[in-house]
Formats: C-alpha cells, sequence, structure tokens
C-alpha cells in the first residue's frame, strides 16, 4: 500500500526566513518512507512526458529496492538527458524490540 504525505514545504535554505510546517507519521512495523526531489517526478521521456506522482507511486508499490525503482525511471527516460537531480532517500522502519518480544 502507497499512501502520499500531503505535507509539503518550500526547499530548506531556499528562502533564509522561511517557515517550516512539521508533520508526523505513524510508520507499521517494516514499512519504508520514500522521499523524492522534484527531478524524480519531472523527469521526462523523449516525448516530453513526465515520469509523475503515479509511476512514482505504481514503482513504490512494485518495486523493493531502491535500485529498481531508479532502474524504472531510467527506463521511462528511455535515453532522454536529465534535466534535473533524481535523487531518491528511503527509510525503513523495523523495531527491534518486536523480534524479542515475539
Amino acid at each position: 500500500m502507497v499512501e502520499k504525505l500531503t505535507a509539503t514545504n518550500l526547499p530548506v535554505g531556499l528562502l533564509p526566513d522561511a517557515e517550516y510546517e512539521t508533520a508526523y507519521l505513524k510508520m507499521p512495523q517494516n514499512s519504508r518512507l520514500i522521499l523524492v526531489t522534484d527531478g524524480v517526478t519531472e523527469a521526462e521521456n523523449p516525448e516530453g512526458e513526465f515520469f509523475g506522482d503515479d509511476r512514482l507511486e505504481g514503482a513504490a508499490s512494485q518495486f523493493e529496492s531502491m535500485t529498481e525503482m531508479f532502474d524504472s525511471v531510467q527506463r521511462f527516460m528511455n535515453g532522454a538527458p536529465p534535466t534535473d537531480d533524481c535523487t531518491m532517500i528511503e527509510l525503513r522502519y523495523h523495531d527491534r524490540r518486536a523480534e524479542t518480544r515475539a
């Protein structure tokens, strides 16, 4: 299951006096949080179509590794040069205390 976070903020450091909102997320055991730059969703194929949120969510559902997700973006781009950075960060939640209680 993919859940899209709705909280957004300006990039850190863009404006010196920017104020940022916080958001909270309760992550279930063995879940992951994937953060991407806009260069991922705005990656273009040779026809000028964006990778977009729907494809990103599909890749997150389909692939377990960040390598596979990044490869799906590269396949979509089909040789088109990137126009921005494509950065992905994955955080996995695994509570080791749960293992000792089981």
